[in-house]
């Protein structure tokens, strides 16, 4: 009887350990699945934001690709922009140096004078005042004098726009230009602006002024190797 009651226990015992057993697992796994569920939207999330910060970096590097390529097409633009136009304001204000030609005005009449006159820009005050002087069949040194100092405040005048061309084209390109590049620039202007002085226009000797020539001709030879090497390094990328 004992040993029949004892068997019931633990066959009882069992019963109950094995339900508990079964629904403890189950409760495991559920918690489980949630849990994987739950890791699974975790991740999604995270795999979506990372992919969204990888597009958002793939945008930015072509867009600086871009951009880099853009700079260095305005590169190749805005160095010879920015030399070209020293050029010509080197070429006009050293024409105003050294040996400079009057014209005589022989074989012409006042209408020939005046067209002229007209084609060189001359202001209608001294275009008068130049007509007054002038009269046919006489040797009009007084109007030709005239006609000649006009003709070199004309050529003067041009010089210092040229200058202020210069100035106004490396000004507005300095962001496309390096740091050695806009120096040199700055460098050959301000050497420049030195030969505009009147009184050394008029005043120094042709010795002088050949000096100084040469002293601004070396500037610029510098300002184009310069530019020539850059723009051959940045050919080699």
């Amino acid at each position: 009887m004992k040993t029949t009651t004892n068997s019931m226990i633990t066959s009882s015992f069992n019963k109950n350990l094995e339900s508990h057993k079964a629904e403890l697992t189950k409760m495991i796994n559920a918690e489980t699945e949630q849990k994987k569920s739950e890791l699974a939207k975790v991740n999604d999330k995270f795999r979506n934001e990372l992919n969204a910060e990888i597009e958002k970096l793939k945008h930015e590097q072509q867009r600086a690709f871009k951009d880099f390529e853009l700079y260095i097409s305005k590169k190749h633009e805005r160095y010879p922009e920015v030399y070209k136009s020293i050029e010509i304001a080197y070429g006009a204000i050293l024409s105003l140096h050294g040996k400079y030609r009057d014209l005589s005005f022989e074989n012409v009449n006042k209408d020939d004078v005046k067209a002229y006159l007209e084609m060189e820009g001359v202001t209608k005050k001294d275009m008068q005042e130049i007509m007054d002087l002038w009269v046919d069949g006489e040797p009009n040194a007084d109007a030709v004098m005239r006609i000649n100092s006009v003709r070199r405040r004309i050529k003067i005048n041009s010089a210092y726009e040229s200058w202020s061309d210069a100035n106004d084209t490396l000004i507005f390109n300095e962001l496309y230009l390096s740091e050695s590049v806009s120096e040199q620039a700055r460098k050959v202007l301000n050497k420049l602006w030195e030969y505009l002085d009147l009184e050394e226009i008029y005043g120094c000797s042709y010795e002088e002024i050949l000096g100084g020539s040469n002293v601004r001709e070396q500037e610029k030879e510098k300002l184009k190797n310069v530019m020539k090497t850059e723009l051959s390094q940045v050919v080699s990328l």
